[in-house]
């Protein structure tokens, strides 16, 4: 913006635009998105290993992702970004500055999300201070990494319920209420875990076909030759 704002336009003259990120290809969107990727996120943290293997719909991986690397669209971001907003107060409490921590983890309603959570899960948990901790904290240890990737979906969970309900909220004027929220992360978890179970299920019965199959196989096989 700063450059667009020093330039003057010639009466006459062909103007085009210029992707300076590589300018023989041009733009792309995995260009811009590998840039945002490196400016916004670092994804150096060992934690990024755990998190990328969970069990979960691209479009909520994103959103927990953002949240990670505190670039969610929260409130407090949006104004860091120049971007001018009404109130910043968190829509969902009106209480505290909508912070990205605020939002998912310290505002009342989101507290009650996550302690319902925890109740139903037999989990016992603390307040984290950063959010990697905070996610870190559904990542289990000598476990299969298939377990801890259908267990991060849980954390995924919540933090897409309580995004979407958000916007629910500010663009379709729907009423907040955790109970809702918690009913729908635990709809969201078991539908995960239903299809999960169900892959692995199925990988163990490809498993035994194909045994049983190599064993016919050879059975015949030696059949055959004697």
């Amino acid at each position: 913006m700063q450059e667009l704002q020093g330039s003057h336009l010639v009466l006459g003259k062909d103007v085009s635009w210029v992707w300076k990120v590589d300018v023989s290809l041009g733009y792309s969107v995995s260009s811009a998105y590998n840039i945002l990727r490196k400016s916004s996120i670092n994804e150096s943290s060992p934690l990024f290993e755990d998190f990328w293997k969970i069990k979960a719909l691209p479009s909520a991986l994103f959103i927990a992702w953002r949240v990670l690397g505190n670039s969610i669209a929260s409130k407090a971001n949006l104004v860091r970004h120049g971007v001018t907003v009404d109130c910043s107060s968190c829509c969902l409490c009106r209480e505290e500055v909508e912070t990205t921590r605020h939002l998912f983890f310290e505002c009342k309603i989101a507290w009650l999300v996550w302690s319902q959570c925890y109740a139903w899960l037999g989990l016992a948990w603390v307040d984290h201070f950063d959010y990697g901790s905070h996610f870190l904290h559904f990542i289990l240890c000598n476990v299969p990494g298939y377990v801890n990737a259908t267990w991060g979906s849980v954390w995924v969970a919540i933090i897409g319920e309580i995004w979407r309900n958000k916007n629910n909220h500010i663009f379709k004027g729907e009423a907040i209420d955790h109970f809702e929220i918690f009913n729908s992360i635990k709809g969201l978890v078991l539908d995960n875990f239903l299809f999960c179970f169900c892959l692995f299920f199925l990988f163990l019965l490809v498993s035994w076909f194909v045994d049983v199959f190599a064993v016919d196989l050879k059975s015949m096989l030696v059949f055959v030759y004697v």
